[in-house]
């Protein structure tokens, strides 16, 4: 079970990973999530986005967040732009 549960978590962080690699390649091709400026990055084979911003020529990640839990939780937890 823990070894099955390693791999999960393994293959979880390959594919956050893998995401954060095509955003920062291309930022504004995701979908705007929360208008003006927030985005979201589905990962595949998990229930998760990555939220975003492009702020000040950077990526700012702000949530990566399950697609049904708690939504918007993370709305209170944003810094100002950079």
């Amino acid at each position: 079970m823990k070894a099955a549960l390693r791999v999960w978590g393994q293959i979880l962080l390959q594919n956050l990973s893998r995401r954060m690699v095509r955003v920062c390649t291309a930022p504004l091709n995701y979908q705007l999530d929360c208008p003006p400026d927030i985005r979201k990055a589905g990962l595949q084979r998990f229930p998760f986005n990555v939220l975003y911003r492009v702020a000040g020529g950077a990526v700012q990640i702000l949530a990566v967040a399950h697609h049904r839990r708690r939504p918007g939780y993370w709305l209170g937890r944003m810094s100002p732009r950079l």
